[in-house]
């Protein structure tokens, strides 16, 4: 019963995760990507850095790894569909008690809001924010905005790459891929 309880607050922290997962989540790396075949939990494993790193605190990184302050985070997918399956990965891993009353979540179209965003309660105190943007469009809205995080699913177009990493520049913020 205990153990029921201690998973559904935190559904992923009982995870057993895979060689190549454990790998990928104990690099710390600033440039860091993951690559697998289909269903073997690349996705997951995205996410989980995700997590972690928008609540401040990774088991698998030390502290000096991570900002010690609330993050701004992207995450890019190809289609609006392919971000809606992250955006419910995402949600279904978090400790629901890690979540902001800014944060809206539909199981049917994902994160809410105008723009499509989740805001986790860091450790630092305040809120780190992750925005979900599709790539299909052509162009992505982040002109001027400075990011600690990146999180790309499947290769972009160079042109959005390199527009990823000119928000990281001022940052010194990581930039993590997987495909």
């Amino acid at each position: 019963q205990k153990l029921a309880e201690r998973r559904k607050q935190a559904p992923t922290a009982f995870l057993p995760w895979i060689p190549v997962q454990h790998a990928f989540l104990s690099d710390p790396a600033r440039r860091l990507s993951i690559r697998t075949g289909n269903q073997f939990g690349k996705t997951e494993a995205l996410c989980a850095q995700m997590r972690y790193r928008l609540r401040g605190v990774h088991p698998y990184l030390g502290p000096d790894a991570l900002p010690p302050k609330p993050i701004r985070a992207v995450c890019i997918s190809p289609t609006a569909d392919h971000s809606r399956t992250i955006q419910r990965k995402l949600w279904a891993g978090i400790p629901k008690h890690w979540i902001s009353d800014r944060t809206r979540f539909d199981p049917s179209i994902g994160f809410r809001g105008r723009v499509q965003d989740c805001w986790i309660r860091s450790v630092h105190g305040g809120e780190s924010v992750v925005e979900f943007h599709s790539a299909a469009a052509g162009g992505l809205s982040l002109s001027g905005d400075t990011l600690d995080l990146v999180i790309m699913d499947e290769p972009q177009r160079q042109r959005i790459y390199a527009e990823c990493e000119r928000r990281l520049m001022n940052t010194g913020g990581s930039l993590i891929m997987g495909f």
